[in-house]
């Protein structure tokens, strides 16, 4: 996925229209961690990858984000 797509897909989960690389849980209205389980599980999907249920408190930003899918692309 691109990183377009990667942002696409959290904006749909997180149901907000802006959404950029700079954003991070708990800078984002609604985006708790409650909210983050559910864009993992989302982005899982949406990307057809799995994400280690341990990695989920360290991909907290739209950077470790979209880096952890790059690397897992590579």
């Amino acid at each position: 996925m691109t990183n377009e797509q990667i942002l696409d897909a959290m904006r749909k989960s997180l149901r907000i229209p802006k959404l950029d690389e700079t954003a991070r849980m708990g800078s984002v209205r609604g985006w708790d961690s409650l909210r983050h389980v559910r864009l993992m599980l989302d982005l899982e999907r949406a990307c057809q990858a799995e994400i280690p249920a341990d990695l989920f408190g360290s991909l907290t930003s739209v950077e470790s984000i979209v880096a952890y899918f790059a690397r897992k692309a590579a």
